[in-house]
């Protein structure tokens, strides 16, 4: 199978959801990298907030291994959440620079799947 070449939304069996991009798929395992996890946190009886993390901290790996048989879904990023993620991997694969170097974060995420401009805050 093809590699997605957008963020995808991967729920395990134990729960957690990560964001990440699909590098390549077998019958036995599901090749991620840039993981990010997805942490839900109650703020009230019927409201939430949601965080996100580092999925994998504790590991300088690149890409992860995740077996087919601990994945309940897979569904794409939605579309308003991919630049921020995409974002999110620009600043955590370009430490110290600053996010006004425009130029810069709009070839990268060209170069890694989004065609469309992004508004910098």
């Amino acid at each position: 199978m093809e590699p997605h070449d957008k963020p995808s939304l991967i729920r395990l069996d134990n729960g957690e959801t990560i964001v990440a991009i699909i590098i390549s798929e077998s019958e036995q395992t599901l090749t991620v990298t840039f993981p990010l996890e997805l942490v839900r946190f109650p703020i009230g009886p019927n409201m939430e907030t949601t965080s996100i993390r580092p999925w994998a901290t504790w590991t300088d790996d690149k890409e992860f291994h995740i077996r087919q048989n601990k994945i309940i879904s897979i569904s794409n990023l939605k579309e308003e959440y991919v630049d921020g993620y995409l974002k999110i991997l620009w600043n955590e694969t370009n430490p110290g620079l600053l996010e006004e170097e425009d130029e810069d974060i709009e070839r990268w995420l060209e170069e890694h799947g989004t065609d469309e401009k992004v508004i910098l805050h």
